[in-house]
């Protein structure tokens, strides 16, 4: 089964992730998002980055 609904918008995603008191990279991963080295050594989501940044425009749950 597969439903396919509206992702939050940017700023509704940052305040649910700061509400619970989670970093991006967190979030990620407690969504299932892949996270990686970023170019200074930290880690990063850039799918995260693609969501905060309204650039995904549906989620899809499997």
């Amino acid at each position: 089964m597969h439903i396919e609904m509206p992702a939050p918008s940017g700023e509704e995603l940052k305040a649910a992730r700061l509400k619970a008191g989670l970093s991006q990279v967190d979030a990620a991963v407690l969504m299932g998002y892949p996270v990686q080295t970023g170019s200074r050594g930290g880690l990063q989501s850039r799918t995260w980055q693609a969501l905060v940044s309204n650039e995904v425009k549906s989620i899809r749950f499997c």
